[in-house]
């Protein structure tokens, strides 16, 4: 198990634990190249560090340090919450008003976390109001 695997589950534990939830396997990840990802997720240059596919894959943006920077290891925590989403509902978000609630939800638990771990972040919750706009395209058969 890779390094980066292993860290995905730990946090992945630590999520569950914190939402009294029980354990699950963790997702398959991928660093990518900074303009890969962004051509994977918006089809063009955008700011994007993480994606939770909807075929269950966690891309990363290489440039993110999980080692030393606990904000990147937040981010791999949102993304994880995504992952927990998927599997307890069955499939990825619906609708809009889904894709927003489960937004917020990982954005919620991603400050949480930071928290638990000392750092107090107001700037999630403001960049998930600023931020959130419905992107999804319909589900797929």
């Amino acid at each position: 198990m890779s390094n980066l695997s292993a860290l995905a589950s730990d946090l992945l534990l630590g999520v569950l634990v914190m939402l009294g939830q029980e354990p699950l396997d963790a997702p398959r990840i991928e660093v990518l190249e900074p303009a890969q990802l962004q051509q994977r997720v918006c089809g063009r240059k955008c700011r994007v560090f993480a994606w939770y596919s909807p075929e269950g894959t966690i891309y990363l943006d290489k440039r993110l340090d999980m080692k030393r920077n606990i904000y990147a290891r937040s981010i791999l925590v949102h993304e994880l919450v995504h992952h927990i989403q998927r599997l307890r509902t069955g499939h990825r978000a619906q609708n809009c008003g889904d894709w927003s609630r489960r937004e917020h939800r990982a954005y919620a638990i991603q400050a949480h976390w930071l928290k638990v771990h000392g750092v107090v972040s107001h700037d999630l919750r403001l960049q998930a109001r600023l931020t959130l706009r419905c992107r999804i395209a319909p589900a797929k058969s």
